[in-house]
């Protein structure tokens, strides 16, 4: 009976957190969404104005043209996401590891990204899993729009009571006012400050990288 009512838990946590990880999705595709849309918008406000500037003119259908692509990239990323493999066992939800999650989430990239997790999947709460998988799509997606990089790496390494998460890449680096104007980072910061996390951003001449440290207790 205990094992049974064990069992009937963990369904219902695994449940919840499925639940949670979606609806978080979904305001990540509405804010993302969102943002571009605006920011195309503006674009077309403007080819309208300066019809008589050609150059100006092609500069704004390429970036629209860019934005575009990119919000459908998200799109179907996100997409992606939400689905899983159909279970054998119906009572059970099956579970895909923060490695395989990770592995997809940067397949279709054209940054060329490798993959190095050693956090084992007991280590990490429902909720950490969830914050971790939504800060490193949108360090990817930084790389991807920013940084100009052709390579990117994803290491996770730690024991049960702490792990450091990196996501560096071989691009140009970081602007002068890194949180300006950019909202995808900001709620990537605003998650590791719930989370109690650290969050840095460090540059050295060939690679940068942001990393989200979890300190174990009295650190």
């Amino acid at each position: 009976m205990l094992e049974h009512i064990q069992k009937e838990l963990e369904v219902e946590r695994n449940a919840t957190t499925v639940l949670e990880a979606r609806e978080q999705l979904a305001k990540e595709l509405h804010d993302g969404i969102a943002q571009s849309l605006f920011l195309l918008s503006v674009k077309v406000d403007r080819l309208e104005e300066h019809v008589v500037d050609k150059d100006r003119h092609l500069q704004d259908v390429q970036q629209i043209r860019k934005t575009v692509h990119e919000v459908n990239r998200y799109v179907r990323q996100a997409i992606a996401d939400l689905k899983y493999e159909p279970m054998e066992d119906k009572s059970i939800l099956s579970h895909e590891s923060m490695e395989s999650k990770l592995k997809k989430m940067v397949v279709d990239t054209p940054v060329q990204f490798s993959v190095n997790w050693s956090i084992q999947e007991s280590m990490l709460s429902p909720k950490e899993k969830v914050e971790l998988l939504a800060c490193v799509r949108e360090a990817v997606v930084n790389i991807e729009k920013h940084s100009g990089a052709t390579h990117g790496w994803i290491v996770g390494e730690g024991d049960p009571h702490r792990f450091k998460v990196m996501i560096k890449d071989d691009g140009r680096g970081f602007v002068d006012n890194l949180f300006k104007d950019r909202f995808g980072l900001n709620i990537m910061k605003e998650r590791a400050e719930e989370m109690n996390w650290k969050m840095e951003f460090r540059r050295d001449h060939l690679y940068t990288a942001v990393e989200l440290t979890k300190e174990g207790e009295g650190k």
